[in-house]
């Protein structure tokens, strides 16, 4: 289609300033508010404790009475405004938190309770000014406020996972589940709406809205220590999109730390032209670029990428590629030993890629025999010739025929259609030829189905 327009067709194109970093901005985030709430009642509770003990414990010698008791008054009245406000941010506070955070999270829980301790014991000090043990629990409880919101807040790693898609999230559930049980971690998980777009890139209202049951949490709010994503597109895809809050140029501004989720895949090589072709559509995307780091099943899919985005942006940014990808086979439920250790130690290698060839009695019908003999042996040709990076197995169907004519393919392993059972499509990368109802079963396993054209030789 290019060749032939006579404009360029809309497309991705790399930009030597996407490298660059902007401040973050987390000053916004619960933990920077939070730490400015405790510096402010810190400094409100200082002022109520030199109220009280100018009140209180003042030489009385330096007044006449009726200036001591004008002073004592008007500093009565100062103090129990000071409660009250005090009383008044904690409650805010504590609001804040919730609505930040969410009403379930065992860290506001317990941030919370020591938030209606501290209100207790300032409601008794308002109703009893001149006891010295209700201001000095006041003081203790503050404390208890600042320990905890520490300890349940501010020393943990607020992490959060952005998914568009429910199934690719299973992916990783295990990786999320350990960094859930890990005490110094808070995690949340969003489910972010996506919405489709028209022919001409304009957003429609209709969308997969997300179902209940995820955290529904601000970005921009939370600032999180670290952020996993999934969708690497940004605006880039023609046919989805997602809120502008959960681009990757808008999330790495709130987050110390932005990290992208390559999606697993099927092991290949240099020699998989394919493979390496469709990598533009999902490798050479802005979240991959903006990311601070990559994390990725393998060395040797560590390497494909590196390869290709490095022919997007330039020669100079190879390093830039090899220090953000990260290696963490952990995350994707396999070892390096699943993987084959040859082919992560050489990308020039292949892993083969199983393909199941169903060869269908409707060919001998619509086909004149000596022109379906001549394209068969050519396909059969073909499909010989990748025998060190493809293994083929044929499926004749329907199994009725199967002995007249499985000699036809001599040479390739065979599976009768009576013995393909469901769950053995699994182990299939691909399935090509003749129409058959196994085409049905590829589709809802999510493999690539290919039909013969016998017309084509």
């Amino acid at each position: 289609l290019q060749a032939v327009a006579d404009f360029k067709l809309p497309e991705f194109a790399f930009e030597r300033r996407m490298l660059l970093r902007p401040d973050k901005d987390l000053s916004g985030g619960v933990k920077a508010v939070s730490l400015d709430w405790i510096e402010e009642m810190k400094g409100l509770q200082q002022d109520i404790e030199r109220a009280w003990t100018l009140s209180f414990s003042a030489h009385k010698d330096d007044f006449n009475e009726a200036n001591v008791k004008t002073d004592k008054t008007c500093a009565v009245d100062e103090i129990l405004s000071m409660l009250a406000d005090c009383q008044q941010s904690a409650v805010d506070y504590g609001s804040y938190l919730e609505n930040v955070m969410g009403i379930d999270k065992g860290a506001v829980k317990c941030i919370v309770a020591t938030l209606e301790s501290y209100c207790e014991t300032l409601f008794a000090l308002y109703n009893d000014i001149e006891d010295r043990n209700c201001l000095t629990r006041l003081s203790e409880a503050f404390l208890c406020i600042k320990r905890e919101v520490n300890d349940s807040l501010v020393s943990k790693n607020i992490i959060v996972f952005v998914i568009d898609d429910v199934s690719r999230f299973k992916e990783i559930i295990t990786f999320k589940e350990k960094l859930c049980v890990d005490p110094s971690n808070e995690v949340y998980v969003i489910f972010a709406d996506t919405y489709f777009k028209d022919i001409y890139g304009n957003v429609l209202e209709e969308g997969r809205l997300a179902d209940d049951g995820w955290d529904k949490v601000s970005i921009s709010a939370l600032s999180p220590d670290i952020i996993f994503f999934m969708n690497p597109y940004d605006d880039q895809n023609p046919c989805l999109t997602l809120p502008y809050e959960y681009f990757a140029s808008t999330m790495y501004r709130y987050t110390k730390e932005l990290i992208y989720l390559a999606p697993k895949v099927d092991e290949f090589g240099l020699k998989d032209i394919n493979d390496i072709y469709n990598m533009k559509h999902y490798v050479t995307a802005p979240g991959v670029i903006l990311a601070d780091k990559v994390y990725i099943q393998s060395e040797n899919m560590k390497n494909m990428y590196v390869s290709k985005l490095t022919e997007f942006a330039g020669d100079d940014t190879k390093d830039i590629w090899c220090s953000k990808i990260e290696v963490r086979p952990d995350i994707y439920g396999f070892d390096l030993g699943d993987i084959g250790v040859a082919n992560i130690d050489n990308t020039e290698s292949t892993i083969r890629k199983n393909l199941l060839f169903c060869f269908g009695e409707n060919e001998l019908f619509e086909q004149d025999s000596d022109f379906l003999n001549v394209a068969l042996d050519e396909r059969l040709g073909l499909l010989r010739s990748y025998n060190e990076s493809m293994e083929v197995t044929v499926c004749i169907y329907p199994p009725e025929i199967e002995d007249e004519y499985l000699d036809l393919f001599g040479g390739f392993e065979h599976i009768s259609y009576t013995d393909l059972r469901i769950e053995d499509i699994e182990k299939y990368d691909a399935y090509y030829g003749s129409p058959s109802p196994l085409v049905l079963e590829f589709v809802r396993a999510g493999k690539p189905v290919m039909i013969a054209d016998y017309d084509i030789i």
